[in-house]
């Protein structure tokens, strides 16, 4: 039953305030709504992901959860979110073009690998962002 109120809390914050932001900062800047779609939603829906990977990071004693966070969105945006969106989306409107994505599966393999080497020596420090 807990999940539940998570879920109906969470629609009354993105009805109450995420979706009229949004809206607003669409107008403000005259933004087209695939451009909107495209970085406003990826940032409004992959920043909780962001803050709880920074807090795992940086805040002493909250856990290991910076790789794993980052990791598990990953590979959920990637594999869940995608493959429903093939699923739900007729055949027809949905073109998939080869080398877009072999570059798009080749860059994320990449990024897992740099983070994967970045985090072997579960420490944090600038050489690993340099």
């Amino acid at each position: 039953i807990g999940d539940i109120y998570i879920f109906w809390a969470l629609h009354l914050i993105v009805h109450r305030w995420f979706e009229p932001s949004i809206s607003k900062t669409v107008d403000l800047f005259q933004m087209r709504d695939d451009v909107a779609g495209a970085t406003l939603m990826a940032i409004g829906t992959s920043l909780p992901e962001l803050l709880s990977g920074l807090v795992g990071v940086f805040v002493p004693g909250a856990g290991d959860t910076g790789l794993g966070t980052v990791l598990g969105s990953l590979v959920f945006n990637l594999l869940v979110i995608t493959g429903l969106c093939i699923i739900v989306v007729p055949g027809a409107a949905i073109s998939l073009n080869r080398v877009a994505t072999i570059r798009d599966v080749t860059c994320q393999v990449v990024v897992i690998g740099v983070l994967c080497w970045a985090f072997s020596d579960q420490q944090v420090d600038i050489n690993n962002v340099i």
